[in-house]
């Protein structure tokens, strides 16, 4: 069984190997070639042994003489230039390498630099390392085997080319006048540090402005692979006045565009630059790895890496990595990863991770915090607010110093200064006034609260509603009996200063019908609640007599007494008050009876079909906490 094992091993990793060698290309197939005083031809036979091919050419074409070289682990691209010093060209057909005397008209030559970048300690190839001139902007990318040709035009005098790899020294290389340079360069790896600094963005919580400064923001069809690897490697800022280009790639700062700044830009579809210092304007995109000052224009979107200093407008919209001052206006929306300072102005909606200005969409805006105004067709949301959040139906923060307003609901953790909304307002602690058509909820207040039905914990202020409860506030069950001879069951609550008093009643004077009242009333009172406080009451009494709940009847009455604290959750009450009766004169049954429970009259006159009568009462009443 070993024996077999050992017989497959010894069949297919040879195969294995040959398979791999023959998927890299002739030119790139390492050889080591250690001679003295040969041939030209011996070399070129050894090599084609150790790559496993052919050269193809006539005897020639190769130099007489004998030669001595000595190479190891370099590919045959390198070794054929070493031996015959770039006198040679070759091209590929199969298996085949054809060498030629190289023939090139004057007036035609173009010099042509080429050769390998390598790791300095490793040996190891580098891919995707960028090799460039800054003057004429021509630039080119090494493969994946560390091989890099650069093409210089006819008449244009290059003499250095900047060489740059991400994590390594960038290195100057000088070049002659010769038409074929070749060179094999080592490059210096440096130490890379990883910086701990925050980004812009990180104080921001929502997953959109979030992922600006996280993933990968422009999309990598839109950017060639030269380009890409430029962004990496090129530290250095190339500069041209102005640019023109027609797609990224396609531009007048060739593929050298998204390391150049420009005072101006005009992209006839999109363009792609590191930095515009004046002005730019886009058929479809704009797009900048760093900068932009003062306006930048676009049919569709402006993307920004870094801040915009001016105007920024786009026909749909604008997404900003950094910060945005002045002005932004988006068709549809605007997304800054940082501050805006001035106007942000979006038709649907707008997010920033903070505002000092004002901050305008149709639909719903976000920031983190915001100094100034956030308005909003539906929907307002911050964290911190100093100033003013208007939203058409919901407005949310955590907290805001100013005022909120929402058409339907305002929703805060914390509120100094003013919450207004259609129908709720909700907050967990309010410094100022809340006010809802229909609910305010707190958990604290020190001010005022203005509703129909108002609910708090506890308070330092009084709320003004229909219905108001305080936990922690003014609640008595009280059990009454008045000078009419009604026997009351009430509920008042709210705070001591202000309270809503609801009351229902029943006559003890018919034993045969019943004669029911209820009735609704606001106080206040004063003292001390653990002893002795005076009550100041004013109410309205409505009757129901043989089922009729549409009586026009009604007592109003104003009361003052004093309510004495007796144990820790029970009080008496005693007190005056002052009555005026209305009765309506088609009521002849009720108005009976109610006429039998007035004790006296102070005055009695008639109107029309209204009758009027006034007396002094008193109540008595127990009370529990």
């Amino acid at each position: 069984m070993k024996r077999l094992i050992y017989l497959i091993l010894l069949i297919f990793i040879p195969f294995g190997l040959f398979s791999q060698t023959q998927s890299i290309p002739l030119l790139e197939r390492d050889v080591t070639i250690c001679t003295n005083g040969v041939t030209a031809q011996s070399v070129l036979t050894a090599i084609s042994q150790q790559a496993g091919f052919v050269f193809s050419y006539s005897p020639s074409v190769i130099p007489d003489g004998n030669v001595s070289i000595c190479i190891e682990h370099q590919p045959v691209r390198l070794v054929l230039n070493t031996l015959f010093n770039g006198t040679i060209d070759y091209s590929i057909r199969g298996k085949y390498i054809i060498l030629k005397k190289s023939l090139v008209k004057p007036e035609e030559e173009k010099k042509i630099v080429e050769g390998y970048l390598i790791d300095s300690i490793t040996g190891e190839r580098l891919t995707n390392a960028s090799i460039y001139d800054k003057e004429q902007m021509l630039s080119a990318i090494t493969n994946q085997y560390g091989y890099f040709r650069l093409e210089m035009p006819k008449n244009v005098e290059v003499t250095k080319l900047h060489l740059s790899k991400q994590g390594y020294t960038d290195t100057l290389l000088l070049t002659n006048q010769k038409k074929n340079n070749f060179f094999n360069i080592k490059l210096i790896s440096k130490q890379i540090f990883e910086s701990t600094s925050s980004t812009i963005g990180d104080f921001l919580k929502s997953p959109l402005t979030d992922s600006l400064n996280k993933k990968a923001w422009i999309p990598k069809w839109l950017l060639n692979k030269p380009i890409r690897a430029h962004v990496k490697n090129v530290s250095d800022t190339l500069f041209k006045r102005v640019q023109i280009s027609f797609l990224p790639f396609i531009s007048t700062n060739k593929l050298l565009t998204a390391n150049t700044a420009n005072d101006y830009s005009f992209n006839i579809l999109a363009g792609y630059t590191q930095e515009v210092r004046k002005f730019e304007a886009g058929g479809i995109f704009n797009i900048v790895r760093k900068n932009v000052k003062s306006v930048q224009l676009a049919g569709v979107g402006n993307m920004v890496g870094g801040s915009v200093k001016g105007i920024q407008a786009a026909g749909t919209f604008n997404i900003v990595r950094g910060n945005v001052a002045k002005v932004q206006l988006g068709g549809i929306f605007n997304i800054v990863g940082g501050s805006v300072t001035g106007l942000q102005a979006g038709g649907n909606f707008n997010i920033c991770n903070t505002i000092k200005g004002a901050q305008l969409a149709g639909i719903f805006n976000y920031t983190s915090k915001f100094n100034g105004a956030q308005i909003s067709g539906i929907w307002g949301e911050s964290r911190v607010g100093d100033g003013l959040q208007l939203s058409g139906i919901l407005s949310t923060t955590r907290e805001i110093t100013g005022a909120q307003i929402g058409g339907i609901t305002s929703i805060a953790e914390v509120v100094d200064g003013t919450q207004v909304s259609g129908i709720v307002s909700i907050a967990k602690r309010v410094e100022g006034v809340q006010a809802a058509g229909f609910l305010n909820t707190a958990s604290y207040f020190d001010g005022y609260q203005i509703g129909l039905i108002n609910i708090a914990d506890s308070c330092k202020g009084i709320p003004f509603g229909f219905f108001s409860f305080v936990r922690k506030g003014y609640h008595r069950l009280e059990f009454s009996f008045d000078e009419m001879r009604f026997a009351n069951v009430a509920f008042r609550t709210g705070v001591k200063y202000f309270h809503n008093n609801f009351l229902v009643g029943t006559s003890t004077s018919f034993s045969k019908k019943s004669l029911l009242t209820f009735g609704y009333g606001l106080g206040t009172s004063l003292g001390n609640e653990n002893k002795l406080l005076w009550d100041f009451d004013i109410s309205m009494n409505s009757f129901v007599q043989d089922d009729n709940w549409q009586s026009k009847n009604a007592l109003f009455k104003i009361y003052t007494g004093v309510d004495w604290r007796l144990f820790k959750k029970t009080s008496i009450a005693v007190g005056l008050s002052y009555n005026l009766l209305r009765t309506n004169s088609s009521e002849t049954s009720l108005n009976s009876s109610l006429n039998e429970l007035v004790p006296y009259t102070l005055s009695n006159s008639t109107s029309g079909s209204s009758n009027l009568k006034t007396w002094i009462g008193a109540k008595i009443a127990i009370r529990f906490y």
